[in-house]
C-alpha cells in the first residue's frame, strides 16, 4: 500500500501507522491480512488458533517497538557525515564566530534494520521470524547554517519520507510523507556539535557524534 500523509512526523511508527494512534491493532491486522507469519506457523507443531493469536500479538509488539525509530536524529547523524557541512564547520572553527551557509541541493539519508524473532519450543528453536524496517529521508533545496563548527539553523527546503515494513518477506506497509525539514528535525539548543576534538598528533578533526566544538 502506498499512501502519501500530510503530517509532521517524529518516528517512523508515526509515518507507516499514522499519527496519534498506538499502532497495535493496525499491525496485528496487517500481519493478519499479509499471511505473514503462515509458515512460521506450519513449522511449529500443534499450535492452535488461539497459540497463533498470541504469537501474531508477540511479533506486532516487537515491531511496534523498533518503529520507535526516531526520524530527526536519523537525518543528523547522516548530515554529520556530510562532506560539505563538515568542510564549513572545519572553516568556521578555524575562524572564531564566522558562520556559511551550506545548500544541500539534494542530500538522502538511509537505514535499514533487520531484526528477527526466535521462536521457542521447550527451549528448542522451531522458526525465526525475519522483519525488515527501511527508511529513507531525502531532502532538496534546504539551507543550513554552520558557525564555530555547529549545524545551527535549517532554512526551507523539502523532505520526502520513505518507509516500508516488512515480516517474512511480506510487505506491511509503505508509506511516502511529504513535510519540510524544520519539521522532522530538532537541533539541540546550542546547535549539533560536527566535529569532534582533534585526535592527539593529528592535527585534523573527524566527523563525531557529540561532543563539544
Amino acid at each position: 500500500m502506498d499512501v502519501t500523509l500530510s503530517a509532521e512526523p517524529t518516528t517512523a511508527r508515526a509515518v507507516l501507522l499514522g499519527e496519534g494512534t498506538d499502532g497495535m491493532d493496525e499491525l496485528i491486522h496487517l500481519l493478519d491480512r499479509h499471511g505473514a507469519l503462515r509458515e512460521v506457523a506450519g513449522a511449529v507443531q500443534r499450535l492452535t488458533d488461539s497459540g497463533l493469536t498470541a504469537l501474531t500479538a508477540e511479533v506486532a509488539a516487537i515491531v511496534h517497538g523498533f518503529l520507535d525509530l526516531d526520524l530527526g536524529q536519523m537525518a543528523l547523524a547522516g548530515w554529520r557525515k556530510h562532506g560539505e557541512l563538515v568542510a564549513a564547520a572545519r572553516r568556521t572553527r578555524a575562524v572564531p564566530n564566522s558562520s556559511e551557509v551550506v545548500l544541500l541541493v539534494h542530500h538522502t539519508v538511509k537505514s535499514v534494520h533487520e531484526p528477527w524473532i526466535d521462536i521457542l519450543v521447550h527451549e528448542v528453536r522451531v522458526a525465526t521470524v525475519r522483519t525488515r524496517l527501511s527508511v529513507e529521508i531525502g531532502v532538496s533545496g534546504l539551507s543550513a547554517t554552520v558557525w564555530d563548527g555547529l549545524l545551527v539553523a535549517l532554512h526551507g527546503g523539502s523532505c520526502t519520507i520513505t518507509g516500508t515494513v516488512s515480516v517474512e518477506g511480506r510487505r506491511l506497509v509503505k508509506r511516502v510523507l511529504e513535510t519540510r525539514p524544520a519539521a522532522v528535525v530538532r537541533l539541540p539548543g546550542d546547535g549539533l556539535p560536527l566535529l569532534t576534538a582533534a585526535r592527539p598528533g593529528s592535527g585534523h578533526d573527524v566527523p563525531g557524534t557529540g561532543g563539544s566544538p
